[in-house]
């Protein structure tokens, strides 16, 4: 199994799904069949924040829901497994992925709606997850991959071969002051999140005291 690697137009975002993990989002999907399906993805980010490493991902939770042509992510057991990579401080929730069985690997209206709302919340803390959405064609696989900055339109990250862009990308590259402010919005949401991580441990210890629980 080959790996994946995306890269937007500008080049300010990028996703990089290793052979092994590749390999577990085929046979999850072969799993479902005829019906969609779907999970989350978690990983990390390189020194520079512009390249997203995906290093694990989930399957259908259990109280998800699903039909031929749409498919419903449940949460159970998920805010557990977040947490705990969360205070690991080493792997984070990246985004979302998606199976087509019959239709092209492209978001629905509410594949976008979706994701766009992960952006603003604060309980995800990802102001610009990534969606992937695989196609019928899984060997080899056909996927498409998606980033939906916060406040902004979401971009197609196009896939990558030998460094070269499989699409072309048109438009000019990005200037300064665009990477630089996307640069301070991701370290503005890392330093929020490493605080979180701090003072969660203090809040509960008040809270159980506070209580008399135990």
């Amino acid at each position: 199994m080959v790996e994946l690697e995306f890269r937007s137009c500008d080049l300010r975002f990028g996703l990089h799904i290793p052979s092994a993990h590749l390999a577990k989002l085929v046979r999850a999907c072969e799993k479902a069949g005829s019906f969609e399906t779907g999970g989350i993805l978690v990983g990390y980010y390189t020194s520079e924040h512009d390249y997203a490493i995906v290093s694990n991902f989930s399957g259908p939770p259990s109280d998800s829901r699903t039909g031929s042509t749409w498919f419903h992510r449940g949460i159970r057991a998920l805010q557990e497994w977040l947490h705990l990579l969360w205070l690991r401080k080493t792997h984070y929730y990246l985004g979302e992925w998606h199976f087509h069985p019959y239709g092209d690997p492209d978001p629905s209206p509410t594949d976008i709606e979706q994701m766009e709302s992960i952006s603003r919340s604060e309980k995800y803390r990802c102001p610009e997850p990534v969606l992937v959405v695989v196609g019928p064609t899984l060997k080899p696989i056909r996927a498409r991959a998606f980033v939906f900055p916060m406040g902004s339109p979401y971009l197609e990250l196009h896939l990558v071969k030998s460094g070269v862009h499989a699409m072309r990308c048109l438009g000019s590259a990005p200037s300064k002051r665009s990477l630089e402010q996307t640069q301070t919005r991701r370290d503005d949401w890392m330093k929020q999140a490493r605080f979180a991580a701090q003072i969660e441990p203090l809040a509960r210890q008040m809270y159980h005291r506070g209580t008399g629980l135990r």
